[in-house]
């Protein structure tokens, strides 16, 4: 009887105490409505959501309220949750300059051969911006902020000082108020961690790493997610909520292996959650994400095959409509892009570009990536028509839009390659000299290269001639002291011709 009212006490007056990382410890709080819908209330809350009902197309309010009533919700709150999924938050780059979301999802789900998006070959993106992608992902769907209160007595006062955070009245995560309130939280958070105890730190780890995240700071993230991980794998806890970050944050690494990240930390996060309702968010959160890198060339549209193996998991099977359409949106506006490049370059009148190898290079990739898209896209187009044949006439009619959307793009590939076909033979049979000029122009690095090194060879032994011949001198001391002039020689015609450009 006394160990039985111990027992009562400890449940009545002491929290429940998870050192387990999952999205149910983070997102399940005693509300009486549920995790599901609150989870899903909570990232659409504090989403950056651009479309409202005057300002975009019927098919995308179409397919996003569809998609949104398949998790259980209607009205408004079923059209955001769907147009977070299509990826209205995403910013395309990559040559089409600074290009907000909801214009590129807009042209991408209404089917013309007309150019839309500006393409310029000198606005390519292809080199790793960190700053750029933090800036771009400020306009992206991201996690919520956690709700669930058991844990540490440093966990514990960080979320009773995040219930500062104003989502009301539009206001979003990334208010400049709010982040703020998040910055002083890991401040505090970090400070009065040190006094959890050891079972509760991999819980105070994550609530850290989600922290960083949710303010786009990424190598902080993936930092603590890892402490979090290292912790909870101690003590054998499911940690999916910073597999799943550590995922995500890797992305804005310069370099990083997305093989082995996707399945080793993505792929664990969502399938050892299996039930978890925020499911397909993560797909969209990490599908623009790598959208990003596909921008700067570090990753291709072959990223995307990966992802749709996870997707078919059985055990994800529940949210496997809202999942595949999150990844088929995001096929559909890469098909969209490639198509406006196609476009762009060839009806350009500019001369330098027309007569341009690396113009006729980018188209010859572009097709190869616009056929490799439509592939892919026309595999998660059939996953989704099985799914169309058990459900109601709105579904069917919703579906077959999306089908009938993605035949167009599929049909236009004859007259791309045409487009193509037909720039490469007009270059061919321009027997003006432009094109030589742009090819010398498109190699003018590799060229000063290999004349810079010709000529400092040249000197170098001409004065290791000179002192041999003339001092008598050994071998090795003439070249090496002939190295050495050769370089002054160099560094005293460089100073000359910067005094010469100055004066002109």
């Amino acid at each position: 009887m006394i160990r039985l009212s111990l027992l009562i006490i400890f449940v009545l007056f002491y929290p429940e105490i998870s050192d387990a990382s999952t999205f149910e410890d983070f997102y399940k709080s005693s509300s009486s409505i549920g995790w599901f819908l609150a989870a899903i209330f909570a990232i659409i809350g504090g989403a950056v959501i651009f479309f409202t009902g005057g300002t975009t197309s019927p098919i995308i309010l179409g397919i996003g309220t569809w998609i949104g009533g398949a998790m259980g919700l209607s009205g408004a709150a079923a059209t955001k949750a769907g147009l977070a999924l299509l990826g209205g938050g995403a910013i395309a780059s990559g040559g089409f300059g600074m290009v907000g979301g909801a214009t590129v999802l807009t042209a991408a789900m209404i089917f013309s051969t007309e150019v839309v998006l500006d393409y310029s070959v000198g606005k390519t993106l292809d080199s790793y911006n960190y700053s750029l992608l933090r800036e771009q992902s400020r306009e992206m769907v991201t996690l919520p902020l956690p709700v669930n209160t058991s844990g540490s007595r440093a966990y514990r006062q960080a979320i009773k000082s995040l219930n500062k955070v104003d989502l009301s009245e539009g206001r979003m995560i990334f208010d400049d108020g709010n982040q703020k309130i998040i910055k002083e939280t890991i401040k505090q958070l970090l400070v009065d961690r040190k006094e959890s105890r050891a079972h509760e730190k991999a819980k105070d780890e994550s609530l850290l790493s989600l922290l960083y995240f949710i303010s786009s700071d990424y190598h902080s993230a993936k930092d603590h997610a890892k402490r979090a991980i290292n912790l909870a794998s101690q003590s054998d806890k499911s940690k999916t909520l910073p597999a799943f970050i550590y995922s995500v944050s890797s992305v804005y690494d310069e370099k990083f292996d997305f093989k082995k990240v996707t399945r080793d930390y993505f792929r664990q996060s969502v399938l050892d959650e299996p039930n978890n309702p925020l499911v397909p968010f993560m797909f969209a959160i990490y599908l623009d994400r790598l959208m990003q890198r596909i921008d700067d060339n570090h990753l291709n549209e072959k990223v995307f095959s990966d992802v749709f193996l996870i997707m078919s998991e059985k055990s994800i099977q529940n949210y496997k409509m809202q999942n595949y359409v999150a990844l088929l949106s995001r096929y559909i506006i890469r098909i969209k892009l490639e198509q406006q490049k196609i476009s762009s370059i060839v009806a350009s009148t500019n001369e330098s570009i027309k007569n341009s190898p690396k113009s006729l290079k980018i188209l010859e990739e572009s097709l190869l990536s616009y056929n490799t898209l439509i592939a892919g896209a026309s595999k998660v187009m059939k996953e989704i028509l099985q799914i169309e044949a058990k459900v109601g006439d709105e579904d069917r009619k919703q579906v077959a839009d999306y089908n009938h959307l993605l035949i167009q793009y599929a049909n236009d590939k004859d007259r791309l390659n045409n487009l193509v076909v037909n720039f490469k033979d007009q270059q061919l049979s321009n027997p003006n000299k432009d094109l030589r000029l742009a090819e010398s122009d498109t190699y003018s690095d590799d060229n000063f290269f290999i004349t810079f090194i010709i000529f400092i060879t040249i000197i170098w032994v001409g004065f290791s001639t000179v002192i041999r011949l003339k001092y008598k001198e050994s071998m090795t001391y003439s070249i090496v002291l002939g190295l050495l002039l050769a370089f002054v020689a160099i560094l005293i015609i460089v100073f000359l011709l910067s005094v010469l450009a100055e004066v002109e």
